[in-house]
């Protein structure tokens, strides 16, 4: 289990670049949204965003692959815990602006 964190770790390090991007544009149209921080938004654009991400990264490095195939594991369960490493990431920022939302309107 060790392992498969580590090569999801790594998977993430090379996704991370479009993760941000969608990540900021997510939080920017969940925001946008209705005028509040709308939390099903971010979600749908997070799921979108990492499947965009992981398909294009599949479609320009290709041969990468081989190395998380070589390791002994499938890249199905990988995919799944770098999916998860991306969500608990997302999960920070936006709960930092919600408690500034909710803290702006107690004031």
């Amino acid at each position: 289990m060790k392992q498969s964190i580590t090569l999801a770790l790594q998977l993430y390090r090379l996704l991370l670049l479009y993760n941000i991007a969608f990540t900021v544009a997510g939080i920017f149209f969940a925001y946008m949204s209705a005028g509040h921080f709308d939390f099903g938004v971010l979600v749908y654009g997070k799921i979108v965003g990492f499947t965009a991400a992981l398909g294009l990264y599949h479609f320009s490095a290709k041969q990468s692959y081989f190395y998380f195939r070589n390791a002994g594991y499938h890249l199905r369960p990988i995919i799944t815990i770098t999916f998860v490493i991306d969500v608990a990431v997302c999960i920070l920022p936006s709960t930092v602006i919600l408690l500034i939302q909710l803290c702006s309107h107690l004031f």
